[in-house]
């Protein structure tokens, strides 16, 4: 998808909310923006999922956002299970938050 900046996007999302926090309160955190900035949860979900795609081919690029985040990936299925997991706890807040 031709103008998508997900390394950008993941890089902000390591770095200004899991940097200073545990993955729950991250993702709760960016559920909440979610609310109030239209479009954030699309970019969250194509961020997620380009990461996972990313790491799936051979990219490194996410375990480089992890580990600068004070998260530490050591490789390709670390990596994959911490944003799964970091999208899973997103997903959840924000649905519980639609309600």
């Amino acid at each position: 998808m031709a103008g998508f900046e997900w390394r950008e996007h993941l890089l902000d999302m390591f770095a200004g909310t899991v940097n200073q926090q545990t993955l729950e309160e991250a993702a709760e955190e960016m559920a909440s923006l979610s609310f109030c900035y239209p479009g954030f949860h699309e970019n969250y979900l194509r961020t997620f999922d380009f990461a996972i795609d990313a790491l799936r081919s051979g990219d490194n690029y996410p375990i480089e956002c992890i580990n600068r985040s004070g998260y530490k990936a050591h490789d390709v299925e670390g990596a994959l299970e911490l944003i799964e997991d970091f999208k899973t706890l997103y997903i959840k807040f924000f649905e519980l938050g639609e309600d």
